[in-house]
């Protein structure tokens, strides 16, 4: 015999989420000679819509994929001028356990950051209102001193 001419491989058992296939093939030269090869398990696919976010340095949509029963932890995507708020596709938090059942699809939900801006209690009221006030009392009096001093010094050229 001069050895094995192989056939081409074939599936025989197609494989699935919850199961491995196989497929088989065998010598054209003898054939009761016959190789098998284990298909893996059909992994799940989570899908990441970061929304105009970054994670681990990408953007966009990210597809990663798993086996049933594989636990991940959620990333936290970032994001200028936001904060990650959760997970939509019912809802998880960033840094949350996530045991994988099926293909996932989760959508970034962020919070827009706003600058804080001063408050002060309006006297007997007890209603806060923002102190952008203060700029413009501000300005009025640096320009009541500046004539003040102005004044100052002509009087004080006059009486020499």
């Amino acid at each position: 015999m001069l050895g094995h001419d192989w056939g081409e491989w074939a599936v025989t058992k197609e494989a699935t989420h919850d199961k491995a296939g196989e497929m088989k093939r065998t010598c054209k030269n003898d054939p009761t000679h016959i190789e098998t090869k284990n298909l893996s398990k059909l992994p799940y696919t989570l899908t990441f819509n970061l929304g105009e976010g970054t994670w681990n340095r990408q953007t966009g949509i990210i597809t990663m994929e798993y086996e049933k029963g594989a636990s991940i932890t959620l990333p936290i995507p970032t994001r200028d001028g936001y904060v990650f708020d959760y997970w939509q596709g019912s809802r998880y938090e960033g840094s949350q356990s996530y045991t994988v059942t099926d293909n996932h699809t989760f959508t970034a939900i962020w919070k827009q950051v706003n600058p804080t801006t001063p408050t002060r209690v309006v006297p007997n009221t007890g209603a806060e209102n923002d102190l952008s006030w203060l700029t413009g009392a501000a300005s009025f009096l640096l320009l009541l001193m500046v004539l003040s001093i102005r004044r100052f010094f002509q009087d004080m050229n006059n009486e020499i």
